[in-house]
């Protein structure tokens, strides 16, 4: 994929050549003329009348590409303003309160969040979640809740282990299994 730089020199080249193009054309048409008055004629010859046809088409096929030369590089200057709009909010930074242990950098290659007791805020790379010491003790306090509060409850959990999709056969939380009426498992 072309960057910024790149496709910049590329229209700048085609909007040089495009110039090149319209000159010749005016040159050529101006030469006509000359050539008509230096003659004394007030009519240009059929030869002469489709040379200028010809660099009539050229001139108009130059404009165009003159103008769409610079509608691109307008748009390589919005999008080159837009990344140095995004690179400074990039770098940016704003505290969040959090801190780092004792102990300075570990080398590496972020910042590690903790908690106000100190210890990790989030997993390691790697890091399974079992293996964390916060999520170790929230699991020691109530085995099933990692299982069922990652699925709002036992029934989504369970109709997230079926293969068919259909959550009839489980019944939504709050909802007892007695009230089904058989034509609503039907459906």
């Amino acid at each position: 994929m072309p960057t910024l730089p790149d496709l910049e020199s590329r229209y700048l080249e085609r909007q040089r050549a495009a110039e090149r193009r319209k000159a010749a054309a005016e040159a050529d048409l101006r030469a006509i003329v000359a050539t008509c008055k230096t003659q004394g004629r007030s009519h240009m010859t059929l030869a002469e009348t489709g040379r200028a046809e010809q660099c009539e088409r050229e001139l108009i096929a130059a404009r165009g590409e003159l103008d769409a030369c610079a509608l691109a590089l307008s748009e390589v200057g919005t999008a080159r303003a837009d990344e140095s709009r995004i690179i400074a909010a990039q770098s940016r930074s704003y505290p969040t309160g959090a801190r780092r242990p004792a102990g300075g950098d570990r080398g590496d290659h972020g910042p590690r969040w903790v908690r106000e007791d100190g210890r990790p805020a989030a997993l390691e790379r790697g890091q399974r979640t079992a293996d964390d010491p916060v999520a170790a003790e929230l699991i020691a306090r109530d085995p099933a809740r990692h299982i069922i509060e990652q699925h709002s409850g036992l029934g989504s959990l369970v109709r997230s282990l079926t293969t068919s999709g259909a959550s009839a056969l489980v019944p939504r939380s709050g909802v007892p299994a007695s009230s089904i009426s058989p034509a609503a498992m039907r459906r």
